[in-house]
């Protein structure tokens, strides 16, 4: 895993347990396939994770994706598009800037080709 393939990261608070939930978006050049993982996380787990990579969230998060890959399950492009329509969904606008460049390079790639 790349740096360059996370496209989209977010803590969220679970509206349930109030607990925090990492979410974060995977691009993977070579297949096509986005990637969304979800882990509940404490806040000691991850302040814990902050003083050990300060200033380096894309390491966290590669971390986690290495010690937890049964968090991951491979989404496609018609599930984001439904989440960013979705009014209920918490960062539908972050999450709509951070796709958009990519949904247009595919589009372009396939004109393209």
């Amino acid at each position: 895993m790349e740096r360059n393939n996370i496209i989209f990261s977010a803590h969220l608070i679970d509206d349930f347990t109030m607990r925090p939930i990492l979410w974060v978006i995977l691009y993977y050049k070579e297949s096509g396939k986005f990637v969304e993982f979800k882990m509940k996380i404490s806040a000691e787990f991850r302040q814990d994770l902050g003083g050990i990579y300060k200033g380096r969230e894309t390491d966290i998060l590669l971390e986690l994706l290495n010690d937890y890959p049964e968090n991951s399950k491979e989404i496609s492009i018609e599930y984001l598009q439904n989440q960013i329509d979705d009014p209920s969904t918490k960062l539908r606008d972050d999450l709509n800037k951070a796709l958009i460049p990519y949904i247009r390079h595919e589009k372009l790639n396939k004109l393209i080709n």
